[in-house]
């Protein structure tokens, strides 16, 4: 069975460079709105797996702790799936796989190792099978794990 991932790279120093009201047109096509501060995505794309990277837009100085402007930190594959009245980012379990025709086996294999919920969002708009969502506080959370190296 061959798989196509889409890739998506969010860089979060393009957060400081966006203008209010203008649309940006990509994989997953964006806005941002500078009243609100929210970063909202148009989620068009459901169930579809794409690659979603973290890494550092700057250093921080000291190359002795690791944080270098660019480096690459985690890489996974993740997808959005509408759960009710939310738009989740989900990592499958990539570890554990059936590749076999048998429906029963891959079920079987996919109900006993979970996925993980990366992030859950509420949909600001539905438009026909268009999802709005805000990704701001995404983009705000430690992914590349500095508290912890800071420490």
């Amino acid at each position: 069975m061959k798989s196509n991932f889409n890739i998506i790279i969010i860089i979060l120093s393009i957060f400081t460079n966006l203008v209010t009201g203008q649309s940006y047109q990509g994989f997953y096509n964006f806005e941002f709105d500078e009243t609100t501060g929210k970063l909202l995505f148009t989620v068009d794309k459901l169930n579809q797996d794409f690659l979603m990277v973290n890494a550092f837009g700057t250093g921080l100085g000291s190359n002795d702790l690791g944080i270098d402007r660019g480096k690459l930190n985690d890489i996974r594959v993740v997808r959005f799936e509408k759960h009710g009245d939310k738009i989740l980012l989900i990592q499958p379990n990539l570890g554990f796989r059936a590749i076999s025709n048998n429906l029963h086996e891959v079920n079987a294999v996919n109900e006993a190792f979970a996925k993980s919920v990366i992030f859950g969002f509420k949909i600001e708009k539905k438009d026909n099978n268009n999802y709005i969502i805000d990704i701001s506080s995404l983009l705000y959370e430690d992914l590349n794990l500095v508290a912890n190296i800071l420490k």
